[in-house]
C-alpha cells in the first residue's frame, strides 16, 4: 500500500512538471510570435504554420506509438472533435496571433486568462456544474482585472476596440479546451486528441492564408513556434492532465501569464503600467481560485441542461 501510495505522489510530481513545463514553452509563443511579425510574416499565416507543424508531429507521433495510444476514437465522437478542432483550435490559434499583433503579448494573455470565469459561466448553463456566491466575485473580480488593465495600459500595450475583440475571440476559444478537454481526456488518450484536432484545424485556417517568401530566420522561427511553443507544450499539458486533476492543472498554469510578462518586457520592453499591473493580479488570482473545487455549491436543476449533459457524456 505504502509503494502505491509513492507511486501516485510521483505520478502527480510529474504531472505538475509537465504543467508548469507547458505553460512555459507557451508564455514563449507571445515573443515568437512578435519576431516573425517583425519579419514580415502575418498574423494568419503565423497561425497556419504554428498549427499544422504541430499538426504533422502529433500525426508521426500517433503512427509511430499506435501499441500506447489506447482506443481510436470513435464515429460517434470523431464529430465533437472535428467540430472543436476547426472552430476551438483553429479558431483560438488565429484569434490570438491577430490578438498579439493589436494589442501586445501582456494584453492578449491577460485576457487569456479570463478563460476561466467563461468557463464557470459556460459550465453552469451548459452541464450545470456547481457555482456559487464566492465564484461569482471572483468573475466580477476578473472583469474588474480586465478594466483596470484597458484603463491602465502600460508601454507597448495598446488598447482599442479590436486588440480587445480579438482577445476576448482568443479567450472564448481558448474556454473550450477546458470543457472539450475534460470531455475528452476521459475516453481518449491525448495522442488521438491531438492527432485529430490539429490536423482540423490546419485545413480550416489554410483557406484564408496568403504565403509569403521565406528567408532562414523565418524558417528557424516558424519551426520554434511550431515544435516548442505549440507541439510539446501541448503533449506535456495533456500528459499533465492524466495525472492531475484538471483543477489542479489549471492553477499551476497560471504561471503562463507571469512567465510571459517577463519574457515581454526583456525582449520588447512592453510592461504594465501600475493600475494595470494591480489588474493583471485581480485576474490572475481570480484564474487560480476559480480553478479549485467548489464548496457549498447548489446545481441548477433544468431538465434541458440534463438532457445536454447525457448526449455530451454519452
Amino acid at each position: 500500500m505504502q509503494d502505491d501510495h509513492q507511486d501516485a505522489q510521483i505520478r502527480e510530481t510529474y504531472g505538475y512538471l509537465f504543467i508548469a513545463a507547458a505553460a512555459v514553452l507557451w508564455a514563449a509563443a507571445g515573443p515568437v510570435s512578435r519576431q516573425l511579425y517583425n519579419l514580415g510574416i502575418s498574423p494568419m499565416e503565423t497561425a497556419f504554420w504554428r498549427t499544422a507543424g504541430a499538426a504533422v508531429l502529433f500525426v508521426i507521433r500517433l503512427l509511430v506509438s499506435r501499441r500506447n495510444t489506447g482506443p481510436p476514437v470513435t464515429r460517434r465522437h470523431t464529430p465533437m472533435l472535428i467540430g472543436f478542432g476547426a472552430l476551438g483550435v483553429g479558431g483560438f490559434m488565429v484569434s490570438l496571433a491577430y490578438a498579439i499583433d493589436t494589442g501586445g503579448i501582456n494584453l492578449a494573455v491577460i485576457l487569456l486568462y479570463t478563460s476561466p470565469a467563461f468557463v464557470a459561466v459556460g459550465a453552469w448553463l451548459a452541464f450545470g456544474e456547481p457555482i456559487n456566491p464566492e465564484r461569482w466575485i471572483l468573475i466580477a473580480l476578473t472583469i474588474a482585472g480586465v478594466v483596470l488593465v484597458a484603463v491602465g495600459g502600460g508601454r507597448g500595450i495598446n488598447v482599442t476596440a479590436v486588440s480587445l475583440s480579438w482577445g476576448f475571440a482568443a479567450t472564448v476559444t481558448y474556454s473550450g479546451y477546458y470543457l472539450v478537454g475534460k470531455w475528452a481526456i476521459h475516453r481518449y488518450r491525448p495522442p488521438w486528441i491531438l492527432a485529430v484536432m490539429f490536423p482540423v484545424a490546419a485545413v480550416s485556417i489554410l483557406p484564408f492564408v496568403r504565403f509569403a517568401a521565406y528567408t532562414a530566420p523565418v524558417v528557424i522561427w516558424l519551426l520554434i513556434l511550431s515544435v516548442m511553443s505549440t507541439y510539446l507544450p501541448y503533449l506535456l499539458y495533456y500528459h499533465g492532465l492524466t495525472r492531475v486533476a484538471v483543477s489542479r492543472a489549471v492553477v499551476v498554469a497560471t504561471i503562463e501569464p507571469v512567465v510571459a510578462a517577463l519574457l515581454a518586457a526583456i525582449i520588447f520592453d512592453e510592461m504594465y503600467a501600475p493600475l494595470a499591473l494591480l489588474g493583471a493580479s485581480f485576474v490572475i488570482f481570480a484564474a487560480a481560485r476559480a480553478s479549485m473545487p467548489v464548496r457549498g455549491s447548489v446545481r441548477i436543476p433544468k431538465p434541458s441542461l440534463r438532457l445536454i449533459r447525457k448526449k455530451i457524456r454519452a
